[in-house]
């Protein structure tokens, strides 16, 4: 069974308090230049996510959903508003400290895998605790129990170049899971695999995140994909609107043969 996510500090010495979102958003709005034309992306956003829910985000390219994981991870900056992850107020961090609150607290899964070619399956599942500077024989057991979950823990000594895309990004889920982030933020993660390789993926990120209590902003085109959720936004006008229903439901196939999913 995996363990749940490490709580992360608060703003405040009292922490947050009972029962609150772990996220919470005021007043974000983030604005681009092109040209001579501000182009206002997210504009005076208030939204909570909660503990262990599970979100996706809808809407066409250059809508601002990329935009919006940036903000909640601390990679980006708002114009204004706030941006509030287990009490802490990222918008008040340095860029220090937000790349340390991001590494030790929030896991991220994309599109495109960012597997370092020169790092064995191993080694790329233990990165982030190496810069969290955390390894211990406890962190190398759970990485084991991970890559079991995930159907390859006999590819510890691999090299990403001899994996299938699919197994690429099924290391990819448990790195963003590896050091028991509060968060996770998916961008994407099914774009860049065919549709059978991305609903057994996607089948073993929903499992994942539920055993361990995460919560999960996945980031989709896919109306079957975001069936799977909690709750479904869409990004309309700048602002976060909730969708009553989504198009299209999938179920997920059975594991293959040697791949098991962890126990609820």
């Amino acid at each position: 069974m995996l363990d749940s996510p490490t709580p992360a500090p608060g703003a405040n010495s009292s922490g947050p308090a009972p029962g609150a979102p772990l996220v919470r958003l005021r007043g974000l709005t983030r604005s681009y230049r092109e040209g001579e034309r501000i182009h206002r992306v997210l504009d005076d956003v208030d939204m909570d996510f909660g503990r262990g829910e599970r979100v996706a985000l809808l809407g066409p390219s250059g809508s601002g959903k990329s935009t919006l994981l940036n903000l909640i991870s601390g990679i980006d900056t708002a114009d204004q508003g706030s941006v509030e992850v287990d009490g802490t107020d990222l918008t008040r961090l340095s860029e220090r400290d937000r790349t340390l609150f991001r590494r030790r607290h929030i896991g991220f899964v994309f599109q495109f895998f960012n597997l370092l070619p020169t790092l064995t399956v191993e080694e790329n599942l233990l990165l982030p605790l190496e810069l969290a500077g955390q390894v211990s024989p406890d962190d190398r057991r759970r990485a084991s129990t991970l890559l079991e979950a995930v159907g390859l823990a006999d590819r510890m000594g691999t090299f990403p170049d001899r994996l299938s895309g699919g197994e690429q990004q099924r290391i990819a889920v448990a790195r963003a899971l590896v050091h028991r982030p509060l968060l996770v933020l998916a961008d994407e993660p099914t774009g860049n695999l065919d549709a059978e390789t991305g609903l057994l993926v996607l089948g073993i990120l929903d499992d994942l995140v539920r055993e361990s209590g995460t919560t999960l902003l996945m980031v989709t085109h896919a109306p079957d994909v975001a069936a799977r959720a909690d709750r479904v936004l869409s990004v309309r006008g700048g602002r976060l609107v909730e969708s009553s229903s989504v198009q299209g439901t999938t179920v997920l196939p059975p594991a293959p043969s040697g791949l098991r999913y962890p126990p609820r």
